[in-house]
């Protein structure tokens, strides 16, 4: 199984070769290939570089569809985008190659499903933080198109509740941290940048806050596996809808935005509310568990594996 995102293979997100050299041995080496992404935006006016990669990667999505046994994606939005690749639908009589309709499969969270309370803890002792102290965090590797997300409603909710803390994890959180305290440094002593954990301790990490601020440019979507880490650990969530965001985020396991910019007032609400947070985390880990566990996950793989599938003819 491929986990396939056009810039996981190098020759800077345009390794055509690899694509080419699966649809040509696709008899002798039959595979799923799981689409987290599909290919780089095609827009009018991008620069002539933007277009070419988006034209590889396109031509790359359609060879790896081409080769593929079974086509998974990590949301629906990207079925669309695929049958644009190919030409055709998938449900449609003129496939050509009779490819078959994509599952749609949801990421589980790569980090523990459970922690003990112990460990949570524990964090926040290392910290010097009480049981009673509310802790809101945010678990990414603030990127270029989230992490400015984040100072807006970190320095509104700083400024209404005066003890407060903050807790930044993952990769890149620990640089983050100290920018955005160059600029405000009054909250240096509530700001904690945990860096890169290993899996267990991310998740005690996790546990340690009381709601996490979750905001994604695009929306949230299945794709997120920083979402899905919450939502496994029951934490009460504020996130915002977007593009990509599959209606499913409507159903209560989230506190949900229109856009980032109104994170602020939900993550306010929930901080003055115990019972709507506890009530929220809990909703969370009962839709997880049911939807999106590693449990979902293998029994979905389970029952494809054992249903018989044809290998098409295919062309180039």
């Amino acid at each position: 199984m491929i986990q396939y995102v056009p810039h996981g293979y190098g020759c800077k997100a345009m390794n055509l070769g690899f694509c080419r050299a699966l649809l040509r041995r696709r008899r002798n080496f039959q595979f799923w290939t799981m689409f987290h992404e599909v290919a780089y935006p095609l827009e009018a006016g991008q620069a002539w570089r933007h277009a070419a990669l988006a034209h590889a990667n396109r031509a790359m999505a359609r060879w790896m569809a081409r080769s593929s046994r079974q086509i998974f994606v990590s949301i629906p939005a990207w079925i669309p985008l695929l049958e644009s690749c190919l030409g055709y639908s998938f449900n449609s009589s003129d496939d050509p190659d009779r490819l078959p309709v994509p599952v749609w499969l949801p990421v589980p969270a790569n980090t523990p499903e459970q922690i003990s309370v112990s460990e949570s803890s524990a964090v926040r002792s290392s910290l010097g933080l009480t049981p009673e102290t509310l802790i809101c965090g945010h678990f990414g590797t603030y990127g270029a198109h989230i992490a400015p997300l984040l100072p807006p409603v970190i320095i509104d909710l700083a400024e209404k509740f005066a003890s407060l803390h903050f807790m930044f994890m993952g990769q890149g959180s620990d640089h983050w941290a100290r920018g955005f305290l160059a600029g405000h440094p009054r909250l240096s002593s509530r700001v904690h940048a945990a860096g890169r954990l290993a899996p267990s301790s991310l998740a005690a990490h996790i546990s340690a806050c009381n709601l996490l601020l979750q905001p994604y440019p695009d929306g949230v979507s299945c794709r997120r596996g920083s979402i899905m880490a919450g939502l496994a650990l029951g934490r009460a969530i504020v996130t915002n809808t977007g593009p990509l965001s599959e209606p499913l985020w409507t159903g209560g396991m989230v506190a949900l935005a229109p856009q980032p910019s109104e994170i602020f007032s939900l993550a306010a609400r929930l901080l003055a509310d115990p019972l709507a947070r506890q009530t929220l985390g809990e909703q969370a880990r009962q839709y997880y568990q049911r939807h999106f566990s590693r449990a979902c996950l293998v029994r979905t793989l389970t029952g494809l594996a054992h249903r018989p599938q044809s290998v098409a003819p295919v062309t180039a």
